[in-house]
């Protein structure tokens, strides 16, 4: 009988609603893996209600070598652990934590009595290097990139790994999951997550790429017709109508970027696409050809990263950009009418001020008039990752490191204002009202909410009234009677509700209808 490694994706909170992508993580960890030696088995706590009962029933088998679970900083750690706990309570087991939490902060994820081994930075070769050891009871401290604890419950850090090669990589094992579970909420479209590279080159202080080593962070990317052989692969077998790159920063080099694309229209390939990671500077490095060439393709989608409107802070994070260019960039997309910017914001920085944070409202504003493709794809808040310049200058001004991983898993995406000392009850309030009022100052709603039930088309019209005020909060910060944004959760949790009894579909922020 073979031995089993079971792979396991945890709720995300809140963002299940919205977040249902596949969980390439875990599929790439397990790639490598010997599957004619090996059972692989997959839980995904976002699509699997009954995943538990799996759980226990795999474990008590008594063939299961290791449960190795995906972490990210915030409310996953919460359900990483409840699981961890359930995985301890049944059998003895150990558990293999991976991802950029326990990565960057793998002592501390250590130190809980649940984890037993972490994997850090890319796991391909090391998770399999690991469960191989595992079967063979061999010696753990041979497995470079391997953090984990011994018998005496000492916590040991193996020397890094570097023999990642993103062209070695063989194509993710996808018959794992249920591909129909992914369809992106709202609009049944078949979406896949894909990815072509890893690592990015820059030095943006407040991102988790700046707290890991030079050689993991390097940018590799995959050799372009061995890529589009993938997406081959993936159209031949699962028909996809929309391929979403999620890529650090995909055009890195935008000949090569140019590259796949122009391979994607020799080959004749037909799908709709998304790209998670774009640069303003690079979009000003593009020509009338290669932006053609996105439109002809069926690029509908780019997120990009703006930040802040605001000068100062953008030198505080080393974005290497600025407003102007940004505008710049903007109006250059907005000659191609099928190509959507999506721009990220975000915000809480150690010395921002409230004339800081109406600069970003006001490039905002700027960047949906001058460019009516335009949309905001969020508005979030700072989390300092230890490591990176901004940690240490968010000390300064007072913030406390959790001291465990229960504390770093009341983080939020949305808002950590009780976790950085320098916002006040005033700044908070502004900050609920701009994270929340954002998703209503462009067209999202009007694209994405689906008027073919009884509930999207009463919701509708609610919808288009209270943009009137959302978009005046916006624009003049104004925090005044602030029922709407205490009934967000409220907001949220119909949402998440309705969606789990099927009475309604969920918008998704980034596709259009």
């Amino acid at each position: 009988m073979k031995k089993k490694v079971i792979l396991v994706q945890p709720h995300l909170g809140k963002y299940d609603m919205f977040i249902r992508d596949l969980p390439l993580s875990l599929l790439y960890a397990g790639c490598l893996v010997d599957r004619s030696k090996y059972e692989l088995k997959l839980f995904d706590q976002r699509v699997e209600p009954d995943f538990e009962e799996k759980l226990i029933a795999e474990l008590k088998t008594g063939q299961v070598l290791c449960v190795a679970l995906t972490v990210m900083t915030g409310e996953p750690i919460n359900f990483a652990l409840k699981t961890c706990r359930l995985v301890k309570e049944t059998a003895n087991v150990p558990t293999v934590w991976g991802g950029i939490h326990p990565t960057i902060l793998a002592d501390q994820t250590l130190e809980h009595d649940l984890v037993d081994i972490v994997v850090r930075g890319k796991g391909e070769f090391i998770f399999k290097e690991l469960v191989e050891t595992l079967d063979a009871n061999g010696d753990l401290s041979q497995v470079k990139g391997l953090s984990y604890k011994t018998p005496e419950n000492e916590i040991l850090h193996n020397e890094d790994s570097h023999a990642f090669d993103a062209d070695s990589i063989p194509i993710p094992p996808y018959d794992l999951v249920d591909i129909g579970n992914y369809k992106r909420s709202g609009f049944d479209f078949q979406v896949m997550s894909f990815i072509t590279s890893r690592g990015c080159p820059h030095n943006c202080t407040f991102c988790y790429i700046t707290s890991l080593s030079n050689k993991e962070r390097r940018w590799q990317a995959e050799e372009v017709s061995k890529t589009v052989d993938h997406l081959e692969h993936v159209m031949k077998l699962y028909s996809p109508d929309y391929i979403s790159i999620i890529d650090d920063d995909f055009f890195v080099n935008v000949k090569r970027g140019k590259s796949f694309f122009e391979e994607v229209e020799r080959r004749n390939i037909k799908i709709k696409w998304g790209l998670r990671g774009v640069r303003i500077d690079e979009i000003l490095r593009m020509d009338d050809s290669i932006l053609r060439l996105l439109e002809r393709v069926g690029m509908e989608h780019m997120n990009i990263g703006v930040e802040s409107g605001s000068p100062r802070m953008l030198e505080m994070i080393d974005k290497a950009i600025n407003i102007e260019e940004v505008l710049e960039a903007n109006k250059k997309l907005a000659d191609y009418k099928k190509l959507e910017p999506l721009y990220n914001f975000f915000s809480g920085l150690p010395t921002e001020t409230e004339e800081d944070l109406k600069c970003s409202t006001d490039l905002i504003e700027k960047l949906l008039t001058e460019n009516p493709q335009a949309q905001i794809s969020g508005f979030h808040q700072f989390t300092p990752y230890p490591g990176n310049p901004l940690f240490d200058t968010a000390v300064e001004h007072g913030f406390v490191p959790p001291a465990n991983l229960e504390t770093w898993a009341r983080f939020r995406l949305e808002s950590n204002a009780e976790n950085l000392p320098w916002i006040d009850e005033k700044r908070k309030n502004l900050l609920d009202m701009i994270y929340f009022t954002v998703y209503f100052v462009d067209r999202k709603y009007e694209n994405f909410i689906m008027r073919e039930n009884l509930f999207n088309r009463l919701v509708y019209p609610l919808v288009l009234i209270y943009k009137v005020l959302a978009k005046y909060r916006f624009k003049h910060h104004f925090t005044g009677f602030p029922l709407d944004i205490y009934l967000k959760d409220s907001f949220y949790f119909a949402t998440d509700f309705l969606k789990k009894l099927k009475f309604r579909k969920i918008p998704s922020w980034s596709l259009r209808s």
